[in-house]
């Protein structure tokens, strides 16, 4: 229905809003006055600030927080016939991006604001106005503030996700040079706090304790892990956010793309660690994406291009996905500086490609289905080379030929369907318009083999 379900909201959402406007109430003991539940929380929560937060759960709770979920679907469902409802709405959301009693209300509440926003942008036929700016800066400068009283890395992440997504929406003219510096400040500032916390879990587990009750059980280590791999997940939503200002606000980024050269990603890409590697491939794929090699020196350009390729052929797939990736970015975005770099890309790609599945990974499906992504990135980076360096790859025939016949032999795409659609695309304008190279050398054999692709694609 979505859009047409409009009509029911003045008769649906007057209930919901009071669900989710409900105050909770607790009692203490000792006294009989019931108050506030985040009232009572605040006043009992520890001096050290950086401590968790308590999450509670009652019945009423997570009624206010089912009617805040309702609220965030139909802003997404809805679009622009939600406009009407933006404002009351978002006075909701933003009073409850600090509920003290729940970490998944704060996170759902952030979660829907850039929702907003876009409701406010289709509204407007898709243009942002300086009123949909002044808006996104208010549900900025909200988030900001949660974010300084934030223990909870999960409703971190989401925080810097929902900055990230009101930038993307607002685009060019949203932020000023000083708005942009305070953002990319903020993301590295979250990056090193993260990496702090991490230093503190590591020194958790190699703490010598004095009696064997006090030792770390299989579940403290389990949890001890899982709080790393939220603080990783924290550092590359930062990362995101960093690549959302070079997209939006290129002019601005200069002083934070040299503290990233000269000391983030050094310190990243030293360290060894798989998930701070990932982290620092990421962010050259977004400077690469969206700064291009005319952003920097011919030296410094190269040294992005070589620290992408060389994790074409590493043991971790996720380091080989980010690196194959990246390599479909230079490709696509290189313009005539892929020339100096192609050999490289090229040799990079056919490791990443012929890399092989090892039994362990095979047994566990959460590692193969990994694995096939780097692959299929592997093999959609070959077909952005063919498509976006055409001209310079057909200088010679032979080899235009020979890396067509071979992108054609490795499709489909069978896990990564978003870079699937595009590579299809593509085969079928090169079926339409170069006929000639792709059914010359075997045609009964490559008509199968393009048949077979589009009938496993569709």
């Amino acid at each position: 229905m979505k859009s047409n379900f409009a009509k029911y909201l003045p008769f649906v959402l007057p209930s919901i809003f009071s669900m989710a406007t409900l105050n909770p109430k607790m009692g203490v003991a000792g006294q009989d006055a019931m108050h506030e539940l985040s009232d009572v929380l605040n006043e009992i929560k520890p001096a050290d600030g950086d401590a968790k937060k308590t999450s509670i759960v009652t019945d009423e709770i997570e009624e206010k927080e089912v009617a805040i979920q309702m609220l965030a679907v139909f802003i997404d469902e809805l679009g622009e016939a939600y406009i009407e409802y933006v404002p009351q709405t978002a006075q909701v959301l933003l009073q409850l991006t600090k509920f003290t009693a729940n970490d998944s209300i704060r996170t759902t509440c952030v979660s829907a604001l850039p929702g907003l926003i876009k409701c406010i942008k289709m509204k407007q036929g898709n243009v942002a106005t300086q009123e949909m700016f002044n808006i996104a800066r208010e549900y900025n400068k909200n988030i900001f503030d949660a974010m300084k009283e934030e223990t909870e890395t999960e409703c971190l992440c989401s925080q810097v996700s929902a900055l990230r997504e009101i930038v993307l929406e607002c685009g060019a003219g949203f932020l000023s040079n000083e708005e942009v510096q305070e953002l990319g400040t903020s993301g590295l500032r979250i990056i090193d706090k993260s990496l702090g916390r991490i230093k503190e879990l590591e020194s958790i587990k190699d703490e010598e304790v004095e009696d064997e009750d006090d030792a770390l059980d299989e579940e403290d280590l389990a949890l001890l892990k899982e709080e790393g791999k939220n603080e990783y997940d924290l550092q590359l939503c930062a990362a995101e956010l960093l690549g959302s200002l070079f997209k939006t606000h290129k002019q601005f980024v200069g002083d934070l793309v040299t503290t990233l050269r000269t000391q983030t990603l050094n310190d990243a890409f030293n360290s060894g660690v798989q998930k701070r590697l990932k982290f620092g491939l990421f962010v050259l794929d977004d400077m690469v994406e969206h700064l291009g090699p005319s952003y920097f020196a011919p030296n410094d350009y190269m040294v992005i291009v070589q620290t992408v390729c060389k994790f074409a052929s590493n043991k971790s797939a996720a380091l080989r996905q980010a690196s194959s990736y990246g390599i479909g970015v230079i490709a696509q975005h290189g313009g005539e500086s892929f020339a100096n770099h192609s050999e490289l890309c090229l040799n990079s790609l056919n490791q990443a490609i012929q890399f092989q599945m090892t039994g362990r990974v095979n047994e566990k499906k959460e590692k193969s289905t990994q694995f096939h992504h780097a692959r299929d990135n592997a093999i959609a980076s070959l077909g952005k080379i063919l498509k976006y360096q055409k001209a310079l790859i057909k200088s010679n025939a032979a080899v235009y030929n020979q890396l067509i016949g071979n992108w054609v032999s490795l499709l489909p795409i069978t896990h990564d369907t978003e870079e699937g659609a595009l590579q299809y695309e593509f085969l079928g304008e090169v079926v339409v318009q170069e006929p000639d190279v792709l059914f010359a050398q075997d045609p009964q054999g490559a008509v199968s083999q393009v048949a077979k692709i589009f009938a496993e694609a569709w």
